[in-house]
């Protein structure tokens, strides 16, 4: 963490739970930035959206410039109370302090197949019992059937 004793998430300043992805940032931030990048999430900002592509970018020396696509890194401001938040903006602040999202575990870098990835244990319980029951030696399965 901050050398200061700084916890604050430098995403949404919440308390802070570690480095992850190359930040230091909340579990919550965390998990969005997870899944923004390993299901390939295309945000768009509500407020780009409601106002047309002219938006007010605050950037890092502190000047307001008006921009369409300005290609300068900006500080957006995300406080905590807020319950509604935008979710692009939510990312571009998750790559601005640091996290990197070569450092997400996708299922093509960890080569897990559909067997083992997330559709095999989403399953209902039955059916993994099923194949689960199958796999089991025959001793275990007669001694079940005889209680």
């Amino acid at each position: 963490m901050d050398s200061e004793g700084n916890f604050d998430c430098f995403i949404c300043h919440a308390h802070a739970t570690g480095f992850h992805f190359g930040a230091q940032s909340c579990q919550a931030c965390c998990a969005f930035f997870r899944r923004a990048v390993s299901l390939k999430r295309q945000y768009i900002c509500q407020q780009k959206r409601k106002s047309g592509s002219n938006t007010k970018e605050f950037h890092k020396n502190g000047e307001n410039e008006e921009s369409e696509n300005s290609s300068s890194i900006y500080v957006i401001f995300i406080l905590v109370k807020q319950k509604i938040l935008c979710r692009s903006c939510r990312f571009q602040k998750c790559l601005s302090v640091g996290m990197n999202p070569n450092n997400v575990q996708t299922p093509q870098k960890t080569n897990i197949n559909a067997k083992n990835g997330r559709n095999y244990f989403t399953k209902s319980g039955l059916e993994r019992n099923k194949k689960f029951a199958k796999g089991a030696c025959a001793e275990q399965a007669q001694f079940c059937l005889k209680i």
